[in-house]
């Protein structure tokens, strides 16, 4: 069989970088907006309803010294509560530790996401509420992105529209699971290897979309 040859170069990180983010091994993400980077915390936040866990993820910035050791602490806690490779937390944690910090509503596996395509407004709107009081004024913003997806319109629009109602602002991020387009066979690939899977096993584990890149301000546009 042909094996096929993968090769790695840096990008040119001197581009006109966008608010996007790259994941790193340890779960911990660095956003890159206009040359100023914030150290940020991927993780699961964790709330009891009728007796079953409900998994919400967001995305923590740091944006002072006073954030970046409020990051510390719910890092070292995330990780302790969680699993190897994702973090978990509660909102009584983030509560506690919310100083300095700046949280982001989160992907298509953000709260506000999954309940907005399901039709769940109402939902939709308790969750963005919950995290906008923890981080009070100016503290959460509700993230936009755009893979390409047959729902992806309708989430963006329904997404502005509850920003509005609250009185929220809104961010336009994308997704990144690979640094260049042409890394997508190769992000595959590292998936099937992380899960002990061939990539004709992967099904629901690859990504339906080719956009899950780090992409310029002008890309984003």
């Amino acid at each position: 069989k042909q094996k096929t040859a993968y090769e790695i170069r840096p990008r040119d990180w001197s581009s006109d970088v966008c608010s996007s983010d790259l994941r790193t091994a340890r779960n911990v993400r660095i956003d890159a907006k206009l040359y100023a980077t914030h150290i940020a915390l991927y993780c699961q936040v964790m709330r009891k309803s009728m007796a079953e866990l409900v998994k919400q993820e967001a995305r923590l910035l740091a944006r002072d010294a006073a954030g970046y050791r409020s990051l510390c602490r719910l890092v070292s806690r995330a990780n302790l509560a969680g699993t190897k490779g994702m973090p978990r937390t509660t909102h009584e944690l983030l509560a506690a530790h919310a100083e300095g910090l700046v949280a982001l509503s989160g992907c298509r596996d953000g709260e506000l996401a999954r309940r907005l395509l399901v039709g769940d407004r109402e939902g939709a709107r308790a969750a963005a509420g919950r995290l906008a009081g923890i981080f009070g004024p100016g503290g959460f913003f509700v993230e936009l992105q755009h893979h390409l997806l047959p729902e992806d319109d309708l989430l963006v629009e329904e997404s502005v529209a509850l920003a509005g109602e609250l009185g929220l602002p809104v961010v336009v991020t994308n997704d990144v699971h690979y640094a260049r387009p042409e890394d997508r066979e190769l992000a595959d690939v590292v998936t099937a290897i992380r899960h002990g899977r061939s990539l004709a096993e992967l099904g629901p584990l690859r990504r339906r979309d080719g956009e899950s890149y780090l992409k310029s301000r002008s890309e984003e546009h």
